[in-house]
């Protein structure tokens, strides 16, 4: 019956890993930011409702 014993696990983090995990962090919103920010123009122009070739040509006459 040992192998349906459920026993306590107690883990320890120190400060090396704990700091990993909080650089891990900061990285991955960074270059998530940093990646946003270099295609904004081709995001937007995705999502964006009208789009410059499908607009009527406009006419200068009064």
């Amino acid at each position: 019956m040992d192998c349906m014993e459920v026993k306590a696990l107690i883990a320890y983090i120190d400060g090396g890993t704990g700091s990993l995990i909080v650089q891990a962090a900061i990285a991955i919103v960074l270059g998530v930011g940093t990646t946003v920010k270099i295609y904004w123009g081709s995001i937007k122009k995705r999502f964006s409702k009208s789009s410059d070739s499908s607009k009527a040509p406009e006419s200068d006459e009064a």
